[in-house]
């Protein structure tokens, strides 16, 4: 989502668009109901950690694996759902 542009929450994005979408997967798998929150996590986690390993190892590659964090606190927040 481009910044400027509202979410179905009318509250708009920000910078860090990674974080926030998965911030907002979190909030949206935590209102779903249960047919909806285990077709995201056989389907859509595992994509998303297959993506959040390729970005740690190029952020580690750079020597910036630090901006990762807050991206894999929230991936863990999700599986926790």
């Amino acid at each position: 989502m481009p910044c400027g542009v509202a979410n179905k929450e009318g509250r708009p994005c920000q910078k860090n668009t990674g974080f926030n979408e998965l911030r907002l997967l979190a909030e949206e798998m935590a209102h779903s109901g249960n047919a909806a929150q285990e077709k995201i996590k056989k389907e859509v986690l595992p994509q998303l950690r297959q993506e959040t390993e390729k970005l740690r190892e190029k952020l580690r590659e750079l020597g910036r694996e630090e901006e990762i964090k807050p991206l894999a606190v929230e991936f863990e927040k999700i599986q926790k759902i």
